[in-house]
């Protein structure tokens, strides 16, 4: 919601507050800490700060790799 409205400070506190949660909730490289990642990529990403963004990417990117391996949808998505 804070995305479309275009509070995008708000946005990315919250998002990186659910990462935060899914971390120390699971581990920094559990699956379903991937999906913050992306989200939060991606509010980098419309922002243009990409290389912030493809950090995030890479690092979703080989969680989803270790997990479900190379030849997944997830993963190849």
């Amino acid at each position: 919601m804070h995305l479309h409205q275009g509070d995008f400070a708000r946005a990315e506190l919250l998002l990186q507050r659910g990462l935060s949660n899914r971390e120390a909730d699971f581990g920094g490289n559990h699956p379903l800490v991937a999906p913050s990642l992306n989200s939060l990529a991606n509010l980098y990403s419309d922002q243009g700060m990409n290389v912030q963004a493809e950090l995030l990417y890479t690092r979703s990117l080989a969680i989803r790799e270790v997990a479900f391996g190379k030849d997944h949808l997830l993963v190849m998505a």
